[in-house]
């Protein structure tokens, strides 16, 4: 029998959720060349890629098996809500129910759990195949109360199917390596009449359990991380670049002696360009005449990186993004 020892490196099941238009099919856009599953039209003011809305549930998992094929880094399924809203409509109309409850009491949902399950299992494949995979869903307010405790209390949970023998909200948090709960850090706070009131407001990410919601990751990334528009927060991306696999450089024959020995130009070869920028950036500004300058100014005027970010220190993550648009973002900065 094989021991395999040490830290693997895998692709990332994570699960985002949140309260509604708070940015979570945006934080998802983020993630390493992402296309999405769209199943309830959130992603229409995105520009990401996308499948076209799955009109029923066999269509979902016929475009989650298709994309482990394809050469996307990230699947994002958006939203699960939504698609288990599509798997009670499958379980109804093979059984020819006009309501899931139609089949008696809880008896239903234990046909939903087995699609939820075959879902999971076709998304572990997309993992199995090189890719990340990324699970958006709403966020809803229950009341919980603890087994060992008196009294309950509120709490956040993700809008599914809680029953008690088929959780679907615990199925996904148990199949996901991070939870990940987006909302509005607010503080409430008392003026000088006593009168309290809330303040605050900014987007951010938790990442650890709390008695007010469940969260989890396997990185050890910091409990509360700020969420700022068009970037994953940077121990994020760190956490998800370590999960791949550098590929060894192999060693080219020698060439021949009469022939001269072809050199990669580097960025210093690259007139126009600061030191140390990414290569395949330099190469685009230097052929569009672009100066670093200008391609700053873009950026910061679109909201994608703050002024303190110089050209030449650009997350790997969005320094990818400008090279896969480059023909929009020339034209943007050329006034074309």
């Amino acid at each position: 029998m094989q021991i395999i020892t040490g830290k693997q490196k895998t692709k990332q099941r994570a699960v985002i959720y949140g309260p509604e238009g708070i940015g979570k099919s945006s934080l998802a856009a983020e993630f390493p060349n992402p296309v999405f599953i769209d199943t309830e039209g959130s992603t229409n003011q995105l520009d990401v890629a996308r499948t076209p809305a799955p009109k029923d549930w066999d269509q979902v998992m016929a475009y989650i098996k298709e994309l482990a094929g394809s050469d996307f880094g990230t699947v994002v399924v958006d939203t699960a809500d939504w698609a288990e809203e599509l798997a009670k409509q499958d379980v109804c109309a093979k059984n020819k129910l006009g309501s899931i409850e139609d089949m008696g009491y809880g008896k239903g949902y234990v046909y939903v759990a087995e699609r939820w399950r075959h879902m999971l299992a076709a998304l572990q494949g997309v993992v199995n195949s090189g890719k990340h995979v990324v699970v958006v869903a709403h966020a809803m307010i229950t009341k919980f109360e603890q087994p060992d405790e008196m009294g309950a209390y509120d709490r956040y949970e993700m809008r599914l199917i809680m029953a008690r023998k088929n959780n679907l909200s615990a199925m996904l948090k148990e199949w996901a390596d991070m939870v990940l709960f987006l909302n509005y850090r607010t503080m409430v706070v008392e003026d000088e009449t006593g009168k309290k009131k809330a303040q605050g407001g900014k987007r951010v990410v938790y990442t650890e359990h709390t008695p007010s919601w469940d969260a989890k990751n396997r990185h050890d990334l910091p409990s509360m991380m700020p969420v700022e528009k068009g970037r994953l927060p940077a121990e994020l991306a760190a956490a998800l670049d370590a999960t791949t696999e550098k590929k060894p450089k192999q060693s080219k024959p020698a060439k021949k002696a009469e022939k001269v020995e072809e050199k990669e130009p580097t960025a210093e070869d690259v007139s126009n360009v600061i030191d140390n920028m990414n290569i395949r950036l330099a190469k685009l500004l230097k052929a569009a005449d672009i100066t670093p300058e200008q391609l700053k100014t873009f950026y910061v005027e679109k909201g994608h990186q703050p002024a303190d970010v110089e050209p030449d220190a650009l997350p790997e993550t969005y320094v990818n993004k400008v090279v896969n648009n480059w023909d929009k973002v020339r034209k943007t900065i050329k006034g074309e």
